[in-house]
């Protein structure tokens, strides 16, 4: 159990304690001596803080997760940027939508060609043909395993 301590109230009042208490209250949170120089604890021992008194509390699991993106962050934002749509460079995508036709090529996974001018989605072109803000994806057809009124015409690079 955590003995008793004293909190500050506000963040200016956390900001004016000196580096022994910052490093006090930071052992109190973390179980561990700090990693980083006092004036750049300020932000998270705020954030524990306000946690503690609005009685808030990440889940384990969420910590574990962020623990694992902190020791190789390059390769998980490398991660979040990746489609689970795999569409090839030169693939044509055809979609019927109000009884016209439209055309679009993907010259690479981030450009599009649609009526000779580029864009950099899916959602982009979806937006330009139909005036409204929508999944690309969805709007192609792309998410749905039946691909209805949408047809992929396979080409380019395999």
């Amino acid at each position: 159990m955590k003995k008793k301590i004293y909190l500050p109230k506000t963040l200016k009042e956390l900001q004016s304690l000196d580096d022994d208490r910052l490093k006090e209250l930071w052992v109190r949170y973390f179980n561990a001596p700090p990693t980083m120089a006092c004036p750049g604890m300020i932000r998270t021992l705020w954030y524990r803080i306000q946690c503690e008194n609005h009685n808030l509390r990440i889940k384990q699991k969420n910590i574990t997760r962020l623990n694992r993106y902190s020791t190789n962050p390059d390769k998980y934002i490398e991660k979040s940027y990746k489609t689970k749509y795999h569409l090839r460079s030169g693939m044509e995508i055809v979609k019927t939508y109000r009884g016209r036709q439209y055309r679009v090529l993907v010259r690479s996974p981030g450009e599009f060609v649609y009526d000779n001018q580029s864009y950099k989605s899916l959602s982009a072109v979806a937006k330009s043909i139909c005036n409204k803000k929508v999944s690309g994806y969805d709007f192609f057809g792309i998410n749905n395993k039946c691909h209805r009124n949408s047809k992929f015409i396979r080409g380019g690079n395999p």
